[in-house]
């Protein structure tokens, strides 16, 4: 199924050829008897400027379509737009799920450069839930065959993977014994989801990732490092306060968003517990 995103990209394609071709059409005098070109105010200058005029406005409608259906599929999730000015952007959305506050936002990652200037840029939709507590040296949990985090993509397979059962793996600072208190029901059925998340971040591994890249060097392990520490240093999902997940695309699915932040919850849950219990468990060999 072609996602909602997608057509509206094409919307904008489309405007732009529709646009320029219009203004091609009628200077090279293919248009008449309809339109003239002596007809055009400015003669082919102002036909330039009247072309950029009408693609920017038919951008700026799209773009605002984009935000009001963005803005629906929140509500329908049970959230609701982050109050502030935000005229053109799409606006940070919050709420609450199984009482846990959840945060979902979008992003763009360049290819030709970091942040969202020069290059071409890819769209992302994060899905966040607050933790109780900041977990400085975080890890990836995710599943088998998921969609996976595109940092992780770049990393050879040995750093990748804490296996956890059968199914899940985990990669960065967490006991393995914590690991496997992650693998509950409610996380399985959510990560079976095909709608659901393929890797969910707890906290920031930043630290964690770049102590496991070999140091920087000449030739193509230099290379290598290179292209991790710059998509660590574009990844804007890496909050130490935040479990996450990060998708390639703007989710404009109510029901796509539901699977997403129950899995995302679903592991910040599970984590909790999991560190709860450790903490009893030193406490009372402390007595």
């Amino acid at each position: 199924m072609v996602r909602k995103h997608t057509l509206y990209q094409l919307a904008t394609v489309v405007w732009f050829v529709a646009a320029a071709g219009s203004l091609v059409l009628v200077i090279s005098g293919q248009a008449e008897p309809y339109v003239t070109p002596e007809r055009i105010p400015g003669g082919p200058m102002g036909g330039f400027g009247i072309m950029a005029g009408v693609i920017i406005a038919g951008v700026v409608v799209i773009g605002r379509l984009e935000t009001r259906a963005w803005k629906k599929m929140g509500r329908k999730a049970g959230l609701e737009p982050e109050r502030g000015l935000n005229l053109l952007g799409r606006p940070a959305m919050t709420g609450t799920v199984r009482g846990r506050p959840v945060r979902v936002d979008s992003y763009k990652v360049s290819s030709g450069g970091s942040g969202e200037s020069g290059g071409s840029s890819t769209t992302y939709t994060l899905v966040e839930a607050e933790l109780a507590e900041p977990v400085e040296r975080g890890f990836f949990f995710g599943k088998h065959g998921g969609e996976s985090s595109h940092v992780l993509d770049d990393l050879p397979n040995e750093l990748r993977e804490k296996r956890v059962g059968d199914e899940f793996y985990a990669v960065g600072d967490i006991p393995a014994e914590t690991a496997a208190q992650l693998h509950t029901p409610r996380v399985s059925d959510t990560f079976r989801d095909p709608n659901g998340a393929g890797t969910v971040v707890v906290g920031d591994p930043t630290d964690v990732i770049m102590s496991a890249v070999p140091d920087s060097g000449g030739g193509l392990m230099g290379s290598f490092t290179g292209i991790v520490e710059s998509k660590l240093r574009d990844k804007a999902e890496f909050d130490a306060s935040m479990a996450s997940h990060g998708r390639k695309g703007l989710i404009l699915s109510a029901e796509k968003l539901d699977k997403q932040l129950a899995a995302v919850v679903a592991v910040a849950d599970a984590y909790e517990r999991a560190e709860a219990g450790t903490r009893r468990g030193t406490a009372a060999e402390h007595l």
